[in-house]
């Protein structure tokens, strides 16, 4: 279910994405633009100008939980497939999307990701509460560090600013500065 809002949420109206999918993530592309993402591969963008929706095709079987989009063209979706974690990535405003090829293993579902103005600075949070940093727009990842929540797949990502980064969870944080 998506709802939307043009009135700071005295009123809410239903959208028609003419998906049956449970939906996990979305996110700006721009001003007129959205990506959501969610199971069985799903990636739909929404024209919030006329209020059209379109499927993207993903090529890779996999579940997706959150979608970030650093500017107006390049954007990141995680999840997992067969419980590992997995990463694609969009430079087209979510048009197209390609795997993305790391080194490290990230052997739990990835919950959410989030990338700095700089596109090379980012991060992603799996659903055992592990923390991974890349400095290369994705291509490398690094374990950075590990909480110990009780619920750690409520852990969220809030960005204070282009160098500060805070994510917490039950029972625990990380910061980032």
């Amino acid at each position: 279910m998506i709802l939307h809002t043009v009135d700071g949420g005295d009123h809410w109206l239903l959208q028609t994405s003419n998906s049956l999918e449970n939906l996990r993530g979305i996110d700006f592309i721009g001003t007129d633009s959205l990506c959501v993402v969610g199971e069985n591969k799903t990636i739909l963008l929404a024209d919030v100008t006329d209020n059209s929706w379109s499927a993207v095709e993903l090529s890779t079987d996999c579940s997706l939980e959150d979608v970030f989009f650093a500017d107006s063209t390049h954007g990141w979706a995680c999840g997992y497939d067969n419980n590992n974690g997995i990463i694609f990535k969009s430079v087209d405003r979510g048009h197209q999307w390609q795997k993305v090829q790391y080194a490290v293993v990230i052997s739990d579902p990835i919950q959410q990701i989030f990338f700095y103005e700089n596109l090379a600075t980012g991060f992603v949070l799996t659903e055992d509460n592990e923390l991974f940093k890349t400095t290369s727009s994705g291509s490398e990842w690094a374990g950075y560090a590990r909480g110990y929540g009780e619920f750690p797949s409520d852990g969220r990502f809030c960005a204070l600013n282009n160098s500060k980064l805070i994510c917490t969870g039950y029972g625990g944080d990380f910061r980032y500065s």
